[in-house]
């Protein structure tokens, strides 16, 4: 099962095009950037970026599941709201 964290960080790294500049924005190491986007990649059994050069680009594979990993965060983010909303007294009709 893919961990929605792991797409997380591939979504941010998809928009700093930087390791390190997403582990400055997510407030972690970059080395658990690393690790984050090569354990996803090992889930998923296919290479998500090209690391060649000064800055990370999304393979094909990456480009084709970008707009999935977009997706399920969203549908997490709204998954969350609603158990959140759960626990809210509801007042009203």
């Amino acid at each position: 099962m893919v961990n929605i964290e792991h797409l997380f960080v591939f979504l941010d790294v998809t928009q700093t095009l930087s390791f390190s500049e997403t582990a400055q924005r997510l407030h972690v190491s970059q080395p658990t950037v690393s690790k984050n986007i090569h354990d996803l990649e090992s889930e998923l059994g296919i290479k998500l970026f090209e690391r060649t050069g000064t800055k990370p680009r999304l393979t094909e594979a990456g480009r084709a599941l970008l707009p999935w990993a977009r997706k399920l965060v969203i549908q997490s983010n709204e998954f969350e709201d609603i158990a959140r909303s759960i626990n809210q007294d509801v007042t009203g009709s």
